[in-house]
């Protein structure tokens, strides 16, 4: 594997026993690619207060790519990668703006961790927390994310998200953000007549 590992979260519960990703799961990590960009642009403005936006190009053509998925339930191995550094046209310090990835997995790293310690997140701008809406929502009861497990020592962290935390988060908002869970309604039937259109 030639990329360089950015995230490597431990996916853990039934479904991940045989060392697989379900496909839902992958929207997840979609709303984890957004929500590392606003962090990024946020930590960028706050380290550059001369700054009103970021500069141009900053997030162009950035993503997350699946590379691997290790055993150990699941492991889902992420490279962080830029069309830029292809098929460059911006000027070489948009190229840098990187380290603002790196920093930004390292807050949002925290801030499920400070959850997980019983702390709400105070340094996180709150319409931030919304795309927990997103990440995590596909999660299973018996199921989580450990955001900041180290694949190379295979030793656990304390940011872990699971339907607990992520209810936590969303809630923990100024503007209580919605939560929304995925659920499945069971129902019984005992007659259906046809005729006269009732049930």
């Amino acid at each position: 594997m030639s990329d360089k590992v950015f995230i490597a979260p431990r996916l853990v519960g039934s479904r991940f026993e045989d060392h697989t990703l379900p496909v839902n799961i992958l929207e997840d990590f979609t709303a984890l690619e957004d929500l590392l960009i606003e962090v990024a642009k946020g930590i960028y403005l706050t380290e550059n207060p001369n700054r009103k936006r970021v500069p141009k190009g900053f997030s162009d053509g950035i993503y997350l790519k699946l590379v691997e998925i290790d055993e150990g339930s699941s492991i889902a191995k992420f490279a962080i990668a830029s069309m830029i550094a292809l098929n460059s046209t911006l000027p070489l310090e948009n190229l840098n703006n990187f380290t603002y990835f790196e920093k930004a997995k390292d807050r949002i790293i925290s801030v499920v961790e400070s959850v997980n310690n019983g702390n709400l997140p105070t340094e996180v701008d709150y319409k931030l927390l919304s795309y927990f809406s997103k990440i995590g929502k596909n999660l299973l009861d018996d199921e989580s994310i450990d955001f900041g497990y180290d694949y190379s020592s295979k030793t656990s962290s304390k940011a872990i998200l699971n339907k607990a935390t992520r209810k936590k988060l969303l809630l923990s908002g100024e503007q209580k953000t919605e939560y929304i869970d995925n659920i499945k309604l069971f129902a019984r039937i005992p007659e259906i007549d046809q005729k006269n259109n009732t049930f």
